[in-house]
């Protein structure tokens, strides 16, 4: 059987991921929410492509909540800008919960 991951998102409580046996939380910035459409698209799309580039699930995690994040202080939907994701990605925190 494949590892299987479940990712459940919890807008401003963040995100936790179950992943190879192990369970971890990502807590985002606090941010002005302008538009939250999209920001779970967001997440996603950025773990799901920083998993196959090769980073580990906390590192994927921080990536998606901080895309996330910046996504809700748009008004666009599932628009943000790459430097205010690499500015919240800062901001994130990832604890492992097992």
């Amino acid at each position: 059987m494949r590892n299987q991951t479940v990712i459940v998102t919890m807008g401003a409580q963040g995100a936790v991921a179950a992943a190879d046996g192990r369970l971890w939380h990502a807590q985002p910035p606090v941010v002005e929410v302008v538009n939250s459409a999209g920001a779970g698209d967001a997440l996603a799309g950025c773990v799901a492509w920083s998993r196959a580039a090769g980073y580990d699930w906390p590192n994927a995690l921080r990536l998606g909540v901080a895309a996330a994040a910046a996504v809700v202080t748009t008004e666009g939907t599932a628009y943000c800008e790459r430097a205010t994701v690499e500015r919240l990605i800062e901001q994130v925190s990832v604890a492992r919960l097992d």
